[in-house]
């Protein structure tokens, strides 16, 4: 009898030691290191609306295949680049507004739908608008009264850029 226990323990040893795993570190030479470090943080060099735009519209196509870009917002340094982009689509078919930041963490989230006109691509990248308006600030795009506008906020001044053809509007 004592014999049928010790066994039965030593099983159950044996499972619950094989369900313990312990973290180890593999470092760049193959051989193991002394404990676990966090993840490296991801660097990102500020881009451009456009640049970033593919990625976004690709994520949101993958849902939606009927989703059209209607506006685009970011905090643009003086080169008219941002660290990350905001991407927003709205779908018919959905009746949804979706918003995708770039680079962001590959999630998609709910918005309003916003019945939007969409942007289309024939539009000039935040380089532009950033150059035309002589600022940085925060920059976002959207169509108004049938024409895609680039608005540069610094502060109290608004600047506003026909997205078309690059005319600093009024």
């Amino acid at each position: 009898m004592r014999y049928l226990l010790f066994l039965a323990l030593l099983c159950a040893g044996m499972i619950i030691a094989g369900c313990i795993s312990i973290p180890v570190e593999i470092n760049a030479t193959g051989g193991t290191g002394g404990g676990m470090q966090e993840p490296p943080e991801v660097i990102v060099n500020p881009f451009t609306a456009k640049e970033g735009l593919p990625n976004a519209t690709t994520a949101m196509l993958a849902l939606w295949n009927d989703a059209v870009l209607v506006s685009v917002y970011g905090n643009c340094e003086n080169d008219g680049k941002a660290m990350e982009w905001q991407y927003s689509f709205d779908s018919l078919a959905s009746k949804k507004g979706y918003t995708v930041a770039m680079p962001g963490d590959g999630m998609i989230r709910d918005k309003p739908f916003s019945f939007g006109v969409a942007l289309g691509n024939q539009w000039i990248d935040s380089t532009d608008a950033v150059r035309a308006c002589g600022k940085s600030g925060e920059c976002s795009l959207e169509i108004r009264e049938g024409t895609a506008v680039w608005t540069v906020v610094s502060g109290n001044d608004v600047c506003e850029v026909d997205a078309s053809n690059g005319e600093v509007l009024g």
